[in-house]
């Protein structure tokens, strides 16, 4: 019906003006990454050693029992030299920084994105 949508209730998060978008909240996830992502990645290196406390690294390389499953074993591999912060497990699989948090705290791409650029541990 006409007029029905013309405005939205006031606690609906609505930004005044003819635009009609959603104001960013810091809880609230958008659909989009921080701009410059990839380089505003922290360091492979000093991350793992945060978010992964059993890690040994050496020669650029870090092992430790996999955080994602339960492993006595060092069969958590992570490569530590390049900007990606690639890992692998022979039964988790494999991927990068991004994949880990998303796979480690069951979140998506974009999330797990802003997770790493704007901080907040685990």
């Amino acid at each position: 019906p006409p007029g029905r949508y013309d405005k939205a209730p006031a606690d609906q998060g609505f930004v005044g003006g003819s635009a009609g978008r959603r104001s960013p909240s810091p809880k609230s996830s958008t659909n989009r990454v921080p701009n410059n992502w990839r380089g505003r990645l922290p360091m492979p290196s000093s991350w793992y050693a945060l978010n992964v406390p059993e890690i040994v690294i050496h020669n650029g390389v870090g092992t430790a029992p996999c955080p994602m499953h339960a492993d006595r074993a060092r069969s958590f591999v992570v490569n530590l030299t390049g900007s990606k912060g690639t890992w692998s497990c022979p039964l988790c699989g494999h991927s990068d920084m991004v994949g880990f948090v998303m796979r480690r705290n069951g979140i998506g791409f974009v999330d797990a994105v802003r997770h790493l650029v704007l901080g907040g541990g685990h």
